[in-house]
């Protein structure tokens, strides 16, 4: 016991601030926690999806109709829900 409490002094004396019953600890504050991130990546022309985002537009373009958000355009498909294609035009 009298060689651990030399040992905490001998530590604490070189600056390494450690708590005997704890373990080490920064001599600097904490940081704040990051803030979630959100990254949205457009699905590529030819995939699938079962449903349409939030939010959606329909698109009328030589009689077919499309649906749009973002930018990313959807043809309905009747087994998988949705296509997505290039930008009619």
């Amino acid at each position: 016991m009298k060689i651990h409490s030399a040992l905490c002094v001998a530590t604490a004396s070189v600056l390494l601030l450690t708590s005997c019953e704890s373990g080490p600890t920064s001599i600097f504050p904490p940081l704040p926690p990051l803030p979630p991130i959100n990254v949205n990546v457009a699905p590529a022309p030819g995939g699938y999806v079962r449903t349409l985002p939030v939010g959606y537009r329909p698109y009328y373009y030589r009689g077919r109709t499309y649906y749009t958000y973002n930018n990313v355009y959807y043809r309905p498909h009747r087994r998988y829900g949705y296509v997505v294609v290039r930008r009619p035009y």
